[in-house]
């Protein structure tokens, strides 16, 4: 991306007003067990069908259906899934996300009645459209989503849409995503944004060997809503003692969410054979907690 363009991208999202919420849980937690043990990154490039949650533009190389979970508490709980196939010159991406929890009362107005000051129950979803091609050798891809959030008994809906361009850089593959562009929520009069986000991310083509482990770091950068930076690091470890059969040790150090309590590094792990891989991730919080994300992947 052109720095001026980049620029313009960041002025539009410091500009962005302040909101009454914070975006959809939905849109914030990651949508990967991989990424969430690299720190919140999925390398670009990566081949799974979870990719499109993160820089589809590689999306000529994803294939097949992934999906996971993750516990962050007793009564928070997200769950995702998605799929890719060829089609039509190029790749199509189907992804649903969903996320239900818990959260303080809230009011646009006057205070709510007693009986709705009570923790409310709260439910999100968002389904996802993407499609990926190629031209002249650079990768692009557009997505649309439709996310909905139900707080207690109001509910709000709106439409959004990523885009993201990739390009192969001699031995590395470089990514920029620019995700979940689209009007705010109205959930019961208060107003919900989307989580807005540009990010640009770097990784190797493939794992540098390193005695008997393949070896593969990845960067990112980020600037969400409000012109907050929040940059990455991760590192994967491969090691294949028989051919078609990998296990993976990750780590990944971040930039913490203060209020989501978060600590700045994360861990990870995983197993791939053949066409089926499962991949666990632990994110330590504060407070001496944790939150866990299981995934699982076939080609």
């Amino acid at each position: 991306m052109r720095p001026r363009a980049l620029a313009l991208c960041l002025l539009l999202l410091a500009a962005a007003p302040a909101a009454a919420q914070d975006a959809p849980l939905v849109l914030r937690l990651p949508a990967s067990a991989r990424a969430l043990a690299l720190g919140n990154i999925l390398p670009p490039g990566s081949a799974d069908a979870d990719a499109a949650f993160y820089y589809p533009a590689f999306a000529a190389q994803m294939s097949g259906i992934a999906g996971g979970m993750q516990w962050l508490g007793a009564d928070t709980v997200a769950v995702d899934a998605a799929g890719a196939v060829e089609w039509l010159g190029g790749t199509i991406a189907l992804g649903l996300r969903t996320a239900s929890y818990t959260a303080p009362p809230r009011a646009a107005g006057p205070l709510p009645a007693v009986d709705l000051m009570l923790p409310q129950p709260v439910s999100e979803r968002a389904a996802q459209v993407t499609y990926g091609w190629i031209v002249k050798g650079v990768r692009f891809a557009l997505t649309g989503k439709y996310v909905d959030q139900r707080w207690n008994d109001d509910r709000g809906a709106r439409w959004g849409v990523d885009a993201s361009a990739g390009q192969q850089v001699g031995p590395v593959r470089l990514a920029l995503a620019a995700q979940n562009l689209g009007p705010d929520l109205d959930v019961g009069g208060v107003a919900v944004p989307l989580d807005r986000r540009i990010a640009v991310a770097a990784a190797p083509i493939g794992g540098a060997p390193l005695g008997p482990l393949d070896v593969l770091p990845t960067v990112q950068a980020a600037w969400q809503r409000g012109a907050r930076f929040t940059p990455a690091a991760g590192l994967e470890l491969g090691y294949w003692p028989v051919t078609g059969r990998t296990f993976f040790l990750r780590a990944g150090v971040r930039r913490p969410d203060a209020a989501a309590a978060e600590r700045a590094f994360t861990l990870g792990a995983g197993f791939s054979g053949d066409r089926i891989g499962i991949d666990y991730a632990l994110a330590p919080l504060k407070g001496g907690r944790a939150t866990h994300r299981i995934g699982l992947r076939w080609r």
